[in-house]
């Protein structure tokens, strides 16, 4: 019995650690794909901001 529930625990680390794994990797994807189209003139620019012709920077 205690064994199962030692194993229950490390399933459940193990699980909670490559989710928050995966989490931070798809949010340093977003990241990294959000400073490329700032550093580029991407389409996803043009797009989500209009206004980016203004250079209000």
């Amino acid at each position: 019995m205690l064994w199962l529930l030692l194993l229950f625990f490390t399933f459940f680390l193990f699980s909670l650690f490559f989710s928050s794994f995966f989490v931070l990797f798809c949010f340093f994807m977003c990241i990294s794909f959000l400073i490329y189209c700032c550093s580029s003139d991407c389409f996803c620019l043009n797009f989500y901001f209009p206004f980016h012709d203004l250079q209000l920077f």
